[in-house]
């Protein structure tokens, strides 16, 4: 008789889950940046770029939230959320974005000309998802599928085809 296992193993036909490499590698390029941009410029500078980024990073996301918004309102406010304005707001916001904002506003290290770059960051942002350049890659579509339990089904039907044929064919075959 054929180990099943032992063949899942050798052949990984159903993949592993996802790991968390690339939030670990995230984080692990993020200090080294950090640290390059602490000893290579000057402090009260360096902070005030990464404030500026934490706002544009927060607005890009509050603009898409409500190009959403809207899509959800006039398209599928009564079919999926019954007309609950609030189930909508949740579903198209990440509130950590508002209070990013808050904290940017109240940290008052901007200057006047950061509105502009402002501007045109939102601007080039908006234009990126307009054209489709700021979609999700096909390794984040299957995280986010892992991390929802969606693709359960899928393994199941692998594994019972597998499964079959492991019974069906001979085992010089499988």
């Amino acid at each position: 008789m054929v180990n099943l296992r032992d063949n899942f193993e050798k052949n990984r036909i159903i993949p592993k889950p996802r790991g968390k490499l690339p939030v670990i590698l995230s984080a692990a390029i993020a200090c080294i940046l950090f640290c390059i941009g602490i000893f290579n410029w000057d402090c009260k500078e360096f902070f005030r770029y990464t404030v500026l980024n934490c706002l544009l990073f927060s607005l890009c996301g509050i603009l898409k939230g409500i190009c959403l918004f809207v899509e959800e309102l006039f398209n599928h406010s009564s079919s999926r959320y019954h007309g609950n304005l609030i189930k909508m707001l949740n579903a198209c916001f990440n509130w950590c974005h508002f209070l990013c904002i808050a904290m940017v506003i109240f940290s008052n290290l901007l200057e006047t000309v950061d509105v502009f770059k402002a501007i045109v960051t939102c601007t080039c942002f908006l234009l990126y998802t307009a054209l489709g350049l700021w979609n999700p890659t096909s390794a984040e579509v299957s995280e986010i599928c892992e991390m929802k339990k969606m693709n359960v089904a899928h393994g199941l039907a692998w594994s019972f085809y597998v499964g079959y044929l492991g019974l069906v064919l001979p085992s010089k075959f499988f």
